[in-house]
């Protein structure tokens, strides 16, 4: 080879691999930036001083002991979703999203501790699916409350924190395991090693930051395990915690994609030891269950009853609905309440002041 073509090819060589370095400082940059987010939180946030939980009612001699779940997904709590767009169907805005939160939080206070005075409940346990924020695809920052995914990202964790703070007034205990769903992704496609590269992290990183104290008490645990998928033991059951953005729908229906998935998920526990009794996700913003070879299959509601996307290109619309339910040792999940957020009245209740506040960018 000439000294002349040789000499070129090296030079090619070397214009390749800046390319390549430069294309992976990039990448290591995105992938950096919700951790750098993350740790600026834990270092300059406030901690919020918990207080001391109120005086209960003595409990029944021979109450049923049980443990809450309460399943929150699919908040999409930046979005904007105007009346006029959507045939008066929806008026989803912040004050909307509070007015929501402190329903979920009312139904779930009322019914635990004045419906029903015969349970004794050992802990109530939060399981979190995923879309708390709608992030960056799909344009959504252009359309949503604070018109930037960092501002959306924390006033949805200062809702939910606000959230948290009311349940554990009435439960000496709270369990949180929170998982990334679709929508917070911050790489074009879905990354799976990158499941904290989401704002849906940095919503609840910003919450666990906020209710530290609650935390080092004892009284309140946030997991947020650097995966899509997790286990949950609950009473010696195992739940198995996904957003489901990644099951197959056939003409617009699930159900055969989830039968494969949980069939070969079940088909792991010869694997890891580990028998799942029940999958728990959302996404699909319809609340559902479906039975599985071993036990069953949840798929949680949504916040906002239907979308400009979901009204024209499917024709979609449900009363949002998320899941209350309570798990017994020997039983399993032994009964459930879906909580209907809207109340009937929903269009004039729904713009008066709400009890949250979630606009720290006002």
């Amino acid at each position: 080879m000439e000294d002349k073509d040789l000499q070129s090819e090296v030079t090619q060589l070397k214009a390749k691999l800046a390319d390549a370095k430069k294309q992976l400082t990039e990448h290591r940059n995105e992938q950096a930036i919700i951790s750098i987010l993350a740790k600026d939180l834990r270092d300059t946030l406030p901690r919020i001083e918990p207080y001391k939980p109120l005086t209960r009612k003595a409990v029944i001699k021979d109450a049923i002991n049980e443990t809450a779940l309460l399943v929150l997904s699919d908040i999409h709590g930046d979005q904007i979703i105007l009346p006029g767009r959507v045939q008066d169907m929806e008026n989803y805005n912040p004050t909307a999203v509070a007015h929501r939160a402190a329903r979920i939080v009312d139904t779930t206070v009322s019914h635990l501790t004045e419906n029903m005075t015969q349970y004794k409940f050992r802990e109530l346990v939060v399981l979190m699916a995923g879309d708390l924020v709608s992030g960056e695809i799909h344009k959504s920052t252009q359309h949503s409350a604070w018109r930037n995914p960092f501002k959306n990202a924390l006033a949805v964790g200062e809702l939910i924190s606000q959230m948290f703070i009311d349940l554990l007034h009435h439960f000496d205990n709270v369990r949180v395991v929170s998982v990334s769903g679709n929508h917070g992704r911050r790489s074009i496609k879905k990354d799976y090693r990158g499941s904290h590269n989401n704002w849906d992290y940095l919503v609840m990183m910003h919450v666990k930051t906020r209710l530290d104290e609650y935390i080092k008490s004892g009284r309140l645990e946030i997991v947020l395990p650097e995966a899509y998928t997790v286990g949950v033991e609950i009473e010696g059951w195992n739940f198995i915690l996904n957003h489901f953005d990644d099951i197959r729908s056939f003409q617009g229906i699930p159900w055969y994609g989830i039968e494969r998935k949980t069939r070969r998920m079940a088909a792991l526990s010869g694997v890891t030891g580990v028998t799942p009794h029940y999958f728990v996700g959302g996404h699909f913003h319809n609340f559902a269950t479906q039975q599985h070879t071993l036990g069953e299959v949840i798929i949680n509601g949504k916040w906002p009853a239907t979308d400009e996307f979901a009204l024209e290109a499917l024709g979609a619309f449900g009363e949002p609905f998320q899941l209350l339910a309570g798990v017994h040792a020997k039983h399993g999940l032994s009964w459930r309440m879906p909580i209907k957020l809207r109340s009937v009245n929903w269009r004039d209740d729904e713009v008066t002041e709400p009890r949250y506040r979630i606009g720290l960018f006002d």
